[in-house]
């Protein structure tokens, strides 16, 4: 099933690199190798990680991604999400497309919880 949501990382790939990141582009070497992580920056709960996953992987199939959490997971700010390694060029082209993904997803699973904690408070 996950697989079905690949054209839409593709689609949103070409509409936030198009024909590549003009900064990575022109500040990165293109031999560079890095780390990164996902961090939450706010109390909620984690969803998208798969796809961020797959958007990393589309723009460069040798960046490893380690997942650290599991999506539905509670987290406050700081905790990290997932590592990545490989060239830095590779993933600052996948990373805001990546990190829109999750903050959406994020978004809308944090608001959701709440919204059955509190229909549970009510008895419903």
């Amino acid at each position: 099933m996950l697989e079905s949501f690949l054209p839409l990382v593709k689609f949103a790939l070409s509409e936030d690199v198009g024909t590549g990141d003009v900064t990575t582009l022109n500040a990165v070497p293109a031999n560079v190798g890095a780390r990164a992580v996902i961090m939450a920056k706010a109390r909620g709960v984690i969803s998208g990680l798969e796809i961020a996953q797959m958007t990393f992987r589309e723009v460069d199939p040798a960046l490893h991604f380690k997942t650290l959490l599991k999506d539905g997971a509670a987290i406050e700010p700081g905790v990290v999400l997932a590592k990545i390694t490989g060239l830095a060029g590779s993933i600052m082209t996948a990373e805001r497309t990546a990190l829109n993904f999750m903050m959406r997803m994020c978004g809308v699973a944090t608001m959701t919880r709440r919204f059955v904690a509190r229909s549970r408070a009510r008895g419903r």
